[in-house]
């Protein structure tokens, strides 16, 4: 006589909540979020640090591979939503239980659903499908409906939803989420996708799964960091190709420490306060918060000389990171998006490169950008037949330069607006090139972007795992590498850092090396050897020649590199 086999019984936290969703009949997004979320907060309030772990990698990685493929557009709105700060905590508690390529991978796979959401989760061949279709109009309402589900998901993360019908475990009710208005937008981004795969004859991509081989592919170009600031402690994850993932804990870059700097260096409204909020934050990370991780880059040789890839988790990618290394004579940073922009297959930029400036120095109620004349002089001189300048650029100009050019330097004002991403814009002189125009363009040539003249990414506090500024665009977009600034910089110290950025690029250096060079020759350099390098750059007014006039890190340290791009060998100036 052969007797029924019987499960055994689930005997801790995760068990017991993988065998109830395990055997829920409706297994879509909109339910199995609800599901983990009570697991994840019984497994924080009451569980072991293994069940925290567990849940975390459940609720980050495991989740989409156990719902239905495919995951439509409008539960993969949910999913990025709902994950707003998991992604670090994820993190932490897979490193802190040993398991830390599982924490490489939660956070590689959360940085990817947010970088594919960035274009409505619609890949390059597709975005030209729609513009080759005459569909181009489409995308705009597509963009629009997924930004008002957004604010959906979000006002239901701020309220007590009515429970509508959905899976019941236990006697416990999970809601699918949806009440009248949020079910309106779902229906409409769904809609609107039919459409779009019917006019392009193009389904929309799959949520791809993300490996640690994955990264290790990726970390054969260079070494990656993964940097987040947990509740509990911040903490890196160094990846080599050599050696598992190392974790090094930052006790001092809490979450709630590093949400506080962030928020002093967004709200200065005057000068002097702008530069004590830098100076207090640069100096917090070199000497308090970033010391663990520096001496390990001092001991390990293939940090030590860089470069660096690093993904700043959630709050920390509006840091000053790479200037707090490169204050402890840390190596060249790439900020990457995600470790597997490393993969992506690419040619080195080779001179002769085709340089295009455009320069918007009036724009109603601005304040007016006045080197902006000796700059394109100076560049004209320096790049020869190579470059062509738009010293009063409008829209079209700064399509077509970011179509055509390879290096292209953007000298003017932007806007950006942390609650509404896509609205963030570069200041023409006939209107706003914004972040919704560059993501609807199918064909953005350039390798380089120079964000000169602008704060080119801020964020909403509140949405701190959802960083979209115009380097991020630009990316999304085609470009290979963006320098953009974080804050606004004097037109003097900012046209010094930029021409030496530009020598720098022409003797050889990759980007990301160039400008580390130029920020530690700003920030070091005496009057006398500004006025003597760039004598129409910088005129010496004082007697005194040895003084430092640009070491505060306000003047330099907001500019960072992010993509990646290797150019030519050193010898072939442009």
């Amino acid at each position: 006589m052969r007797w029924p086999t019987r499960r055994k019984r689930p005997t801790t936290v995760a068990e017991r909540y993988r065998s109830l969703i395990d055997e829920a009949v409706d297994d879509s997004v909109f339910n199995l979020v609800g599901a983990v979320d009570d697991w994840l907060a019984a497994a924080m309030n009451h569980g072991s640090d293994d069940d925290r772990a567990e849940a975390l990698h459940y609720r980050t990685v495991a989740l989409v591979q156990r719902a239905r493929d495919p995951v439509t557009l409008a539960e993969r709105e949910r999913l990025l939503i709902s994950n707003e700060g998991i992604p670090a905590e994820a993190g932490y508690w897979l490193a802190r239980t040993q398991r830390t390529r599982d924490a490489v991978t939660a956070i590689e796979t959360s940085r990817a659903v947010l970088y594919d959401r960035l274009t409505g989760w619609f890949d390059p061949t597709l975005l030209t499908a729609l513009h080759a279709t005459g569909h181009a109009r489409l995308l705009g309402r597509y963009t629009t409906a997924l930004a008002a589900l957004s604010d959906g998901y979000r006002d239901e993360y701020t309220r007590q939803p009515a429970l509508q019908p959905g899976m019941t475990v236990e006697g416990r009710h999970y809601a699918t989420g949806h009440t009248t208005a949020l079910h309106a937008a779902a229906a409409e981004v769904d809609r609107l996708q039919q459409d779009i795969e019917k006019v392009t004859g193009q389904p929309i991509p799959p949520l791809e799964p993300i490996t640690y081989d994955l990264v290790q592919a990726a970390v054969a170009t260079m070494p990656v960091i993964y940097l987040a600031a947990a509740n509990d402690s911040g903490y890196a994850l160094i990846v080599t190709d050599t050696a598992e993932p190392q974790p090094v804990w930052l006790p001092g870059l809490t979450a709630h420490a590093a949400t506080r700097r962030v928020s002093e260096l967004q709200e200065p409204n005057t000068r002097p306060q702008l530069l004590g909020s830098v100076d207090d934050t640069v100096r917090w990370l070199a000497e308090t918060a970033l010391v663990p991780l520096a001496d390990w880059i001092r001991a390990c040789p293939v940090l030590r000389t860089g470069p660096i890839g690093l993904v700043a988790v959630g709050v920390t990618g509006a840091l000053p990171i790479a200037a707090a290394l490169l204050q402890q004579d840390g190596p060249a940073v790439w900020h990457l998006p995600y470790a597997r922009t490393l993969t992506t297959d690419r040619q080195p930029l080779r001179p002769p490169w085709k340089v295009r400036i455009c320069a918007a120095p009036q724009v109603p109620l601005l304040r007016r950008l006045p080197r902006t004349d000796r700059d394109i002089t100076w560049l004209q001189e320096r790049y020869g037949t190579h470059i062509r300048a738009a010293p009063d650029a409008t829209r079209d100009d700064g399509i077509e330069a970011l179509r055509e050019g390879d290096v292209v330097e953007l000298l003017c004002h932007g806007k950006s607006k942390p609650a509404t991403p896509l609205d963030s814009a570069l200041c023409l002189t006939d209107g706003e090139l914004t972040v919704r125009d560059l993501l609807s363009e199918d064909r953005i040539g350039a390798r380089l972007a120079i964000l000169a003249a602008c704060e080119g990414q801020r964020f909403d506090l509140r949405m701190s795992d959802e960083i979209i500024g115009l380097p991020l665009a630009l990316h999304q977009a085609g470009t290979d590498a963006v320098i953009a600034g974080q804050w606004p910089v004097d037109d003097i110290p900012t046209g010094l850092l930029m021409r030496r950025l530009h020598d720098n690029l022409a003797d050889g250096a990759h980007p990301a090396q160039a400008l580390t060079q130029a920020q530690n020759w700003l920030r070091t350099s005496s009057r006398r050897e500004l006025a003597d390098t760039y004598p129409n750059g910088y005129q010496m007014l004082s007697a005194d020649g040895t003084l430092r006039p640009y070491s505060h890190p306000a003047h330099w340290a907001g500019f960072t590199c992010s993509g990646y791009l290797t150019t030519h060998s050193s010898g072939d100036r442009p």
